[in-house]
């Protein structure tokens, strides 16, 4: 059954209208709510980006102040170290009971020493070629306990240990073992026989010896060493003639 319509044109268009007027207000409030939307996303995204930049500005001050504390620190450490380097090289020359352990621990029970002197010699140097002093006075003075340091190495160089021994041995070939068990030492650069004679007695004859014996370069000289001495041993005990050891 056909349905009739009996109302008016213009009611019709009236109705038209209110829709459109009504899907238009959707329209407009979804726009709206999308712009209200966006701009409440953007705020907060602005708010939390001022956020980490003020983070990131506050670390940035506390690694700043790190970065100069550091810098304080290393120019400290440098100073530190020339003078630690100083210092260390003041107390370069091998102690004394170093070189008599080195002397004494492979004496054999047959020898007797008599007496070891240790003292210092000079030794020949190469000549240096002077440097050229032009513009000497651009270049930066260098740290003073650098300067000391190089004075002492130049005023060092030419010097090394020498140690003389005397005794006597019942044997030449133990004579010769001690020698060669001295020269292995690793502070011990040369060792040699410098003179021996052979003097009979009533029962047995003794060999009457002396060696000299070259130490290495004490560390930071030329030709010494860069770290601790491998093979070292403690100091051992033997029999002397004259107590006191010049």
């Amino acid at each position: 059954m056909q349905a009739i319509d009996f109302l008016p044109e213009h009611y019709r268009e009236r109705r038209k209208q209110c829709r459109v007027r009504w899907w238009w207000a959707l329209v407009v409030c979804l726009f709206g709510g999308i712009v209200v939307t966006t701009s409440s996303l953007q705020f907060l995204n602005v708010q939390r980006i001022k956020h980490e930049v003020t983070r990131l500005e506050s670390q940035v001050a506390t690694v700043r102040q790190l970065d100069q504390h550091l810098l304080e620190i290393e120019t400290k450490v440098a100073t530190l170290s020339h003078s630690a380097n100083l210092y260390t090289f003041l107390r370069h020359p091998w102690p004394r009971t170093q070189i008599l352990a080195a002397v004494v621990h492979p004496l054999p029970p047959n020898i007797e020493l008599s007496s070891i002197r240790i003292a210092e010699s000079l030794v020949a140097k190469a000549s240096a070629v002077s440097a050229s002093t032009e513009g000497s006075e651009n270049v930066a003075q260098p740290h003073p306990a650098i300067a000391d340091l190089q004075q002492l190495h130049d005023s060092h160089d030419s010097q090394r240990v020498m140690v003389v021994i005397e005794g006597t041995a019942r044997e030449v070939e133990t004579l010769h073992g001690y020698l060669e068990a001295l020269a292995q030492h690793p502070l011990i650069v040369e060792a040699r026989l410098n003179s021996l004679e052979t003097r009979k007695l009533e029962t047995h004859s003794l060999v009457v010896f002396q060696l000299q014996l070259s130490t290495r370069p004490g560390h930071g000289l030329t030709d010494g060493p860069s770290g601790p001495l491998v093979n070292q041993v403690p100091p051992a005990t033997a029999t002397f003639r004259e107590e006191a050891l010049r």
